[in-house]
């Protein structure tokens, strides 16, 4: 027997990554933040079931998403590519509302179905750091009744910081309308300074 046959399997290879970028600074508390994902498959063979796991912290709420090609699912969050061309990439732009100040990291990782010659770009995380807020309010409220001259009028002024972050060197001027003089005051925090 003069002949031999020798099957050989030549497996299909593809060099997927993915970047992440946060768009639009600088971060406030309160805004959206958008990213800009992007998929790319650097061949040399055209990539199938190719997925992008995108997951949002706690300090980001979804707000919308608009991918080139597949869909985005916010629930499971996966954006579901399926084909990818060699050397062809398709993006994924994202909106979140930012609830939280600080530093906020978002992480990107890709897979697919073939067999991926570099690993070390198939995840991409993106950070930024949001701006420190306070929200201070201040009321002032009168209590009811019917004054007559020479009576004392309580007013109680309320100042609240509804956060999130702590409030350095509050300060509350407080203006008496005409017809009215200072007589006295009790604080339940800081010094009240009559003039």
């Amino acid at each position: 027997n003069d002949q031999a046959t020798a099957t050989v399997i030549v497996t299909n290879l593809t060099e997927l990554a993915v970047t992440n970028t946060a768009l639009n600074g600088p971060y406030k508390y309160g805004e959206n933040i958008t990213y800009s994902v992007v998929a790319t498959n650097g061949g040399p063979d055209n990539a199938s079931g190719v997925n992008v796991t995108y997951t949002l912290p706690a300090q980001l709420q979804y707000v919308s998403s608009n991918p080139t090609a597949g869909t985005y699912n916010s629930t499971n969050n996966v954006w579901t590519i399926g084909a990818l061309t060699s050397g062809n990439s398709n993006s994924l732009v994202i909106t979140a509302k930012i609830l939280a100040t600080g530093t906020i990291s978002t992480t990107a990782a890709i897979t697919g179905n073939e067999t991926d010659t570099d690993l070390t770009n198939n995840t991409a995380t993106s950070t930024v750091t949001v701006e420190k807020a306070v929200d201070v309010k201040t009321t002032i409220t009168v209590a009811n009744g019917t004054y007559r001259n020479g009576d004392l009028v309580p007013y109680t002024i309320v100042v609240r910081n509804l956060g999130p972050d702590i409030a350095n060197n509050v300060s509350t001027t407080v203006q008496l309308p005409n017809g009215l003089v200072y007589d006295n005051h009790t604080t339940t925090s800081g010094v009240y300074t009559a003039s």
